[in-house]
């Protein structure tokens, strides 16, 4: 069982779009309150403050007949407590010679306490209506009564769960006529009512459970393999020129990640942003899943539409399609040489993505129409390394290495 220690970001740096402070060091609260607020067009005069239009800096924020203002604020639920994990496994190995091992094994955890982002203070369905004042939908929020200056309250809690569990399978051999390798395969299924705990809020912060589905980083089938061989020196030729080579290479397959489609519009009249839309026909019906004029859709842009007005009843789960998956062969060429007993010097070139594959991010998840199941981004652009990292276009790198 493993204890979690929260990441401080997620107590200064998490705003989901919904309008509530950033962190605690953002709320118009307290003796020095922060407060976000809109100067209009005027003519600035030396000595004298600038004035908002939809607060008041000295006092709070304002709500009235003519003016809503209202300020969002960001809070920690007061039975906070540290998320913990349980992690249990059952293997067996068998040795088939001295050379050879498989091993299989049923791996998996179970997450209790997870840490996620609500809104407390969620306006009541379809108050953002057409032709409704927008003091109505102020006036529906739960802490109203007591905080009327108040609109979103994100708060940080911990009732977020998460199950894992996977079989996995490994065939290992070592020193076998100088080959060295390994191949593993995992099928696994990870399930949770929210990965992220920043910036994202669930669909409906008063139904929480309504979003257990498949996690973020739930990759059905996972194979990778390597294979090390050190290529046998031969008494032909200077011998630092005929020992000391090295041939590695590295295979990656897995499925792709899941993901959400999301409705293009406020179909819940909430404000927060995050309705999942309605399935109209199949996802990949006519879809090919290769590039024409330079473009490619993932699934049908027009097989999934808003939810009904006024509620939350989009026909998909959270995370129910999955992704484009993923491929990738490396290989690399080691020299190893000796200048001194006790010093080596390496050259290493390696290839990354050697056959130059496509390895492409989610698809884009808005039900409008038009740009829905679009592939826009490369994974590994997509995951913050561009250009070089894993999955990205073929690239060479070349290195010397001293080791003592």
């Amino acid at each position: 069982m493993f204890y979690d220690t929260p990441n401080l970001n997620i107590f200064l740096s998490n705003n989901p779009g919904n309008g509530g402070a950033t962190g605690l060091q953002g709320n118009p609260a307290g003796p020095n309150p922060v407060l976000a607020v809109d100067v209009p067009a005027q003519t600035i005069v030396p000595g004298a403050l600038l004035a908002p239009t939809n607060a008041n800096p000295a006092t709070s924020c304002v709500v009235n007949a003519s003016t809503l203002s209202p300020c969002g604020v960001f809070s920690v639920n007061q039975n906070f407590r540290d998320p913990h994990t349980v992690n249990y496994s059952l293997n067996v190995q068998q040795s088939l010679g001295p050379k050879l091992i498989v091993q299989i094994g049923y791996v998996a955890s179970q997450g209790r306490k997870q840490v996620l982002l609500l809104d407390a203070n969620q306006p009541a369905l379809n108050s953002a209506g057409a032709n409704v004042d927008p003091g109505v939908q102020q006036a529906s929020r739960p802490y109203f009564r007591a905080f009327p200056n108040y609109s979103a309250i994100n708060e940080v809690n911990s009732v977020g769960i998460t199950n894992y569990n996977s079989l996995q399978a490994v065939l290992r051999t070592q020193g076998w006529h100088g080959l060295t390798s390994q191949a593993s395969y995992t099928w696994g299924h990870n399930l949770d009512d929210g990965t992220q705990y920043r910036n994202v809020i669930p669909q409906d912060s008063t139904n929480v459970k309504g979003d257990y589905g498949n996690s973020d980083y739930d990759v059905r089938n996972t194979f990778s393999a390597y294979v090390t061989y050190d290529v046998p020196g031969t008494g032909k030729g200077p011998h630092w020129l005929s020992h000391g080579w090295q041939l590695n290479s590295l295979l990656s397959i897995h499925g792709g990640q899941p993901f959400s489609v999301l409705s293009p519009t406020d179909n819940s009249g909430t404000g927060e942003g995050y309705q999942r839309g309605v399935q109209i026909s199949s996802p990949f019906a006519g879809v090919q899943h290769q590039l024409v004029n330079g473009t490619e859709f993932w699934i049908n842009p027009a097989s999934f539409g808003p939810g009904p007005t006024g509620t939350f009843q989009g026909t998909t789960g959270r995370n129910q399609l999955t992704g484009p998956g993923y491929q990738s062969v490396d290989f690399s060429v080691f020299k190893t040489g000796t200048i001194h007993e006790s010093i080596k010097v390496q050259f290493r070139a390696e290839f990354f993505n050697l056959f130059d594959h496509a390895n492409f991010a989610p698809p884009l998840n808005i039900a409008d129409g038009v740009s829905l199941g679009q592939i826009h981004d490369t994974i590994g652009d997509y995951n913050g390394a561009p250009g070089i990292g894993p999955g990205e276009p073929f690239n060479t790198q070349l290195a010397l290495k001293i080791i003592f």
